[in-house]
């Protein structure tokens, strides 16, 4: 049910930025437009159209196994946003050229890329609106939703219940790499994915299993048994890299902490 909700406000929001979009792009060019205004609303009509259709392949890119488990990436939405602009002018300018009464093999080059840039701008402004939105509506949960017990270092398990996307699931620490601080927030990183509630680093250190829940920096704790190698560092430091890939540089204060961390298989 509540996937459904966020995919109904994706869709509003969607719908309702590329008609505020083509509204803006319309009055922009209104001056060069008024001798063939049928064929200016025509073209605000299919940019709506084109604008929707591909910020929803453009979602279904940032949900893909692709995407999954990196944190919001800047260069992501300028490389996708480039290549939804040149996709939407490609689509759009050959046929309100022709549109204008003229054939397609006396359309000039140029005309393709006739508002690229607009196109970008909108899609770079879409993207970053989306992931602000969803990011902050279905990654951040608060600390009174996670099922942890209260007793320090008990050893049982502990099941989180987080969302991303809005998609929600329980995710049980022993699928956890590592855990990051970050401000006021603390990253749940497994092999796939990354996880981001609220709550402290000092809180989960005192309540995780610490037989193999270790804190190796002081922003940092490390699942020793997704421990896949230790290198140690000429500054006194230690690389650990995790299951999945994941690496981090742990600090010289816990060095006793991630000699223990070294692979027995």
């Amino acid at each position: 049910m509540n996937t459904l909700i966020t995919r109904h406000k994706t869709l509003l929001f969607t719908i309702s930025f590329w008609f505020i979009a083509s509204l803006v792009l319309f009055v922009e060019r209104y001056q060069i437009a008024q001798h063939h205004l049928n064929v200016a609303y025509i073209r605000c009509a299919y940019l709506w159209l084109v604008g929707v259709l591909i910020s929803f392949v453009l979602v279904s890119f940032f949900n893909s196994e692709l995407f999954k488990g990196t944190i919001i990436k800047p260069k992501w939405w300028v490389i996708t946003s480039s290549v939804a602009a040149i996709v939407t002018a490609l689509l759009l300018n050959p046929v309100t050229y022709l549109m204008t009464g003229y054939d397609i093999e006396n359309v000039p080059v140029e005309i393709f890329s006739t508002g690229t840039l607009y196109f970008f701008l909108f899609y770079l402004l879409w993207s970053i609106f989306y992931f602000k939105w969803s990011f902050a509506s279905s990654a951040l949960i608060d600390v009174n939703e996670l099922s942890l017990e209260d007793a320090p270092g008990s050893s049982d398990n502990h099941v989180f219940n987080v969302e991303k996307m809005g998609e929600k699931r329980l995710l049980n620490d022993i699928d956890i790499c590592c855990i990051r601080a970050s401000g006021d927030y603390v990253e749940l990183i497994t092999e796939n994915n990354c996880y981001m509630i609220k709550n402290t680093l000092k809180k989960l250190d005192q309540q995780l299993n610490n037989s193999h829940f270790k804190r190796v920096h002081r922003s940092t704790i490390v699942n020793s048994n997704k421990v896949k190698s230790v290198i140690p560092k000429q500054s006194g430091a230690f690389e650990i890299t995790l299951n999945g890939g994941y690496q981090i540089l742990s600090s010289r204060s816990y060095k006793s902490v991630v000699e223990g961390l070294y692979p027995t298989a």
